[in-house]
């Protein structure tokens, strides 16, 4: 750490604020090391704005998941394009690869049936939520060959062509897989509606 802030302070001094140290949850040790005052004082020889500045920023700053997103807000919507039996499964061919995620996901988010399957029988729900997902249906995602535009869920239950599946981008993934598209819709979870459209700047022009 001492080396870290001898960099920063001296050859980066000019171009680099440091805010504060990220530690992982699990790291209760180190987390308590930063964050008592005569460690810093002491052992990193910081001057008082300084030491006042990091550990603000240790206290207060909120370190969720990557990029903006909290662990498991960002989902990518795709379509089921064909469906075959295979044994006692059912192998889906879904409409997005790896020209749309980084790391592929692991897990759905949400089902949502096709509307024509809701116009013939009124009694079904229109969405699957996570909850049932993980409780009633056995699934895998597959891309071994690292499709560029298609990936498989392999699940012990049959869903309809046309239908929609939310994907969970993993957590380790969340931040490279923004820089592949222009734009991302927020979802109010609690109205499940479009609340804005978020324009990715990063990407730069031409793409």
């Amino acid at each position: 750490l001492k080396q870290i802030l001898s960099t920063v302070q001296g050859e980066y001094g000019n171009n680099v604020y440091l805010r504060g140290f990220y530690v992982d949850d699990d790291d209760d040790a180190t987390k308590q090391w930063l964050l008592d005052r005569q460690n810093q004082q002491d052992k990193l020889q910081l001057s008082e704005t300084q030491f006042d500045e990091l550990y603000i920023g240790n206290v207060t700053e909120r370190y969720d998941g990557e990029y903006v997103f909290e662990n498991g807000a960002l989902c990518l919507l795709s379509a089921i394009l064909n469906v075959y039996e295979d044994g006692d499964k059912f192998v889906h061919l879904l409409d997005c690869g790896y020209n749309n995620y980084c790391n592929i996901p692991l897990q759905m988010k949400r089902y949502h049936r096709p509307r024509h399957l809701l116009e013939s029988d009124s009694s079904l729900s229109p969405i699957v939520e996570q909850t049932e997902l993980n409780e009633s249906y056995q699934y895998e995602i597959i891309n071994e060959a690292q499709h560029a535009h298609h990936t498989f869920l392999v699940c012990d239950k049959e869903l309809d062509v046309q239908g929609r599946v939310e994907l969970l981008i993993p957590p380790n993934g969340m931040n490279s897989t923004v820089n592949l598209y222009n734009h991302y819709a927020v979802l109010n979870e609690e109205k499940q509606k479009v609340d804005g459209i978020w324009t990715i700047d990063a990407r730069g022009a031409g793409n």
